[in-house]
């Protein structure tokens, strides 16, 4: 096996502009624990996922969906317009 369990691997995620922590962690032989956070470390949401399949979408969407919400309760306009005019 790759991953020891216990491992754990991050990246940066972008969504709508605005940057996210997106952790993984082996939790067993079966299950992997997937963390959402802001940059500051503030939890969003977690799963667990056992399934290479059907719960790694299933988990994605289920992330996205948590993420969107926190976009909703968490911003405002003028951060909408910050990273659109980031983008030119």
């Amino acid at each position: 096996m790759y991953y020891r369990i216990n491992d754990e691997s991050k990246k940066v995620l972008i969504v709508q502009g605005f940057q996210f922590i997106l952790r993984t962690r082996k939790v067993t032989q079966f299950e992997v624990k997937v963390t959402i956070e802001t940059l500051e470390q503030e939890v969003i949401d977690t799963i667990e996922i056992a399934d290479e399949e059907i719960g790694v979408n299933t988990g994605r969407e289920l992330l996205e969906q948590s993420v969107f919400q926190w976009l909703e309760e968490n911003t405002d306009e003028a951060d909408r317009v910050m990273n659109a005019v980031m983008k030119w």
